[in-house]
């Protein structure tokens, strides 16, 4: 991400390379729970743009500045634009890109991309010509906003961002039943894997014992929703275990002052 400040004069408009920083993106992305493509590594780059963009509006506060984000990404574009539903992992960087105010969103060409440097690679006897690209951003960015480069961000030319379905899980004490004892928590590295393992253990006292369905795994709920749910209820008894007493005898909470 690079950062530049544009100075106006009644003569000329001068650019100035303010701050400047990358990230490496992890060389095995197969290993992690959400596997970071490219639209997402675009998205983080926005984020760590957003992040840089409050910092330089706290150190130039005193300036009467105009602010604009770019991005070659027009998947990110529309993402921050968008009001659909987004996956959980882009609605939260989305949610903290947008707290900035007053910040113009717009799109770059790549070729035109100063921040594509740090990751492409350049060769230091071309990095230090002072003519570069680094130093003083895109020629245009001199000249009047009615030469920057346009282009029109529609749902129609985005790539397609699949809508994930909000749901909520409500339960009483009676429809989601208590973990297995013979399961210790403590041994799983991830709480999928406790939940996935929990789901089997289900599933095996329902297939041999008498035990019907509908007490193992409620109507309405899917064999991982209940799972889940088990582990959740658990952890809210072992942390609150008092205030889910006072609670269920119309007490108030210890928790609200």
């Amino acid at each position: 991400m690079v950062a530049y400040l544009r100075v106006e004069t009644k003569n000329d408009v001068k650019t100035h390379l303010l701050a400047a920083r990358s990230r490496v993106a992890p060389t095995q992305p197969e290993k992690l729970e959400h596997q970071l493509h490219i639209p997402r590594l675009e998205l983080m780059a926005a984020l760590i743009g957003a992040r840089m963009v409050r910092k330089l509006s706290t150190a130039l506060k005193e300036l009467q500045t105009t602010i604009f984000q770019w991005s070659d990404s027009t998947c990110v574009l529309s993402w921050i634009r968008m009001n659909a539903a987004l996956p959980i992992f882009v609605r939260n960087r989305v949610a903290e890109i947008k707290q900035n105010e007053n910040v113009t969103y717009r799109y770059v060409p790549s070729e035109d991309n100063p921040a594509d440097l740090a990751s492409r690679g350049i060769a230091a006897i071309d990095l230090h010509e002072p003519s570069t690209i680094q130093w003083h951003g895109p020629q245009w960015l001199t000249q009047e906003e009615k030469f920057w480069p346009q282009r029109s961000i529609s749902e129609s030319i985005l790539e397609p961002v699949e809508e994930i379905p909000i749901h909520a899980i409500t339960a009483s004490e009676t429809e989601i039943p208590t973990p297995p004892t013979e399961i210790d928590a403590t041994i799983f590295l991830t709480y999928t894997k406790l939940v996935r393992t929990t789901r089997m253990c289900m599933h095996f006292l329902r297939r041999f014992t008498r035990v019907r369905k509908s007490c193992i795994f409620p109507e309405k709920l899917t064999a991982f929703e209940v799972s889940a749910g088990m582990w959740i209820r658990h952890a809210q008894r072992l942390a609150y275990g008092e205030e889910l007493e006072r609670l269920k005898q119309n007490k108030s909470s210890t928790l609200i002052k």
